[in-house]
């Protein structure tokens, strides 16, 4: 599977390529700050493309593709993309934290999740973006509340569990610290050094994207992908259920 923030799809010709090249060998991709609306953001600074849903959907043809409502006030969402001949017993979201006002847009953090079956074993995959605040990766009270919210929705399934996305958080805080007392980091586990591209010219070396495991998830491998099509790095996982 591929975890990757698409950057609003700003760099949606490479996103297109980096996206094909995977198709092939990739059953899962979780995207976090998906558009999907009749214009582009012209406006902000990195022209987010508001048909970024609709061309990823095209290129993954093959895939089920699950979008959910938007967390932030100009439209962005989280997107599952399932291969198609894994069957999808359930697809659902949550919202971790309600929609607040900022200085000129409102902002807040949901969950999807979507419950499969391949090869006779279910498991989960629940694909997060995490709450944003402007220069600021510690931890908050909404972040404690999110990773709360997190640890009580995902207590409620009892089969191998995969949490992924970015999370907007620095890897010593209490927040993510909180989903490490249930999960194993594999951002941690395999010293990832930074989850930013070059293209994030002023968050160079920082880490906010990560994937948890459960027990019964066997990592084959796990590693970071450069593929230019957006200021952060994608996460590849390679997995087996036991």
């Amino acid at each position: 599977m591929i975890v990757l923030n698409v950057w609003g799809g700003s760099r949606l010709e490479e996103l297109v390529d980096f996206v094909g090249e995977g198709s092939g060998t990739t059953d899962i991709f979780c995207f976090q700050e998906v558009l999907d609306r009749d214009t582009d953001l012209v406006d902000y600074p990195h022209q987010y493309k508001g048909g970024t849903f609709k061309t990823l959907k095209r290129q993954l043809s093959t895939f089920h593709p699950y979008l959910i409502e938007p967390y932030t006030s100009f439209g962005e969402r989280l997107a599952t993309f399932v291969r198609g001949d894994i069957e999808v017993l359930e697809n659902d979201w949550e919202i971790l934290v309600p929609q607040q006002e900022t200085d000129d847009h409102s902002i807040g953090s949901n969950l999807q999740y979507a419950r499969m079956k391949r090869n006779g074993s279910d498991f989960l995959v629940a694909n997060v973006h995490g709450f944003w605040i402007k220069g600021n990766n510690l931890d908050t009270n909404e972040r404690i509340s999110q990773s709360k919210k997190i640890v009580s929705l995902l207590s409620r399934f009892n089969e191998p569990k995969i949490l992924c996305g970015d999370f907007n958080l620095a890897p010593d805080t209490r927040s993510i610290g909180m989903l490490e007392d249930h999960m194993n980091n594999l951002t941690k586990k395999y010293s990832i050094g930074t989850t930013r591209s070059v293209l994030a010219e002023k968050n160079k070396g920082r880490i906010v994207d990560y994937v948890f495991v459960s027990s019964r998830v066997d990592v084959r491998d796990f590693r970071t992908m450069d593929s230019r099509a957006s200021d952060h790095l994608a996460l590849q996982l390679d997995f087996r259920i036991v």
